[in-house]
């Protein structure tokens, strides 16, 4: 099954309670599609790895045997801008599936470089993307408008959440807000209007939600009552 901005939400509480102000000390790319950062944290060293390759993926594993002996050039790129930066927090982005890992680094002159790695585990749309001020410093995967018209990635691009980022997290809102944004905001069927207006939405969760509320989704919401809603 794949994630779902809900479930996601619960890994990036777990991750930033065992990352936040840890050190990124080492950087290793494993495939084209995987890195491997060694995070000092908590007194601890985590080992944190990123795929987002045909099975997209975030979690903390134990320590990997037979790392690759020699850095290709996205790693050694990435190490000189990523290692020795601390970990500011660890968070979800509107409650979807891309989490954002805010990181400060101390440089030399004793300035402060602030890297922000968004990771967009979106199925085939996966990317896991380097960005300073706004602009994309790197990325896993270069994307260009002839594979995606609606967005581009790839170095001194402008950065840009992807369609549909905008739409707003459950986890913000209490049940009388939940109530009011449905009604005032929702339109067509029931299924329609939550995967319209909420984040978040897998459809094995959207269909348990269903199921809790007998409801088979084709219903249109204008047609509920406020208990039914």
């Amino acid at each position: 099954m794949n994630l779902d901005g809900l479930t996601m939400s619960v890994l990036a509480k777990e991750l930033n309670e065992r990352l936040q102000t840890g050190q990124i000390q080492k950087l290793y790319q494993i495939d084209k599609t995987t890195l491997l950062f060694k995070v000092r944290a908590l007194n601890e060293d985590q080992n944190l790895i990123i795929t987002v390759g045909a099975t997209p993926a975030m979690y903390l594993s134990q320590p990997l045997q037979d790392l690759p002996k020699e850095p290709s050039s996205l790693c050694m790129f990435l190490r000189k801008h990523i290692e020795g930066s601390r970990i500011v927090k660890v968070e979800q982005i509107n409650g979807d599936r891309i989490m954002c890992i805010q990181t400060d680094k101390l440089e030399m002159d004793g300035s402060i470089t602030s890297t922000s790695i968004y990771i967009e585990l979106m199925g085939k749309y996966s990317n896991c993307i380097f960005v300073q001020n706004d602009i994309i410093l790197e990325s896993i995967i270069h994307v260009s408008p002839i594979m995606n018209r609606e967005r581009s990635v790839g170095p001194k691009m402008a950065y840009e959440l992807p369609p549909n980022s905008n739409r707003v997290s459950l986890l913000d809102f209490n049940e009388k807000e939940i109530l009011n944004i449905l009604t005032s905001f929702g339109s067509g069927t029931v299924t329609n209007t939550i995967r319209s207006v909420f984040n978040g939405f897998g459809k094995s969760l959207l269909d348990y939600v269903l199921t809790l509320s007998s409801l088979d989704g084709t219903e249109e919401l204008k047609a509920l009552s406020d208990d039914a809603i």
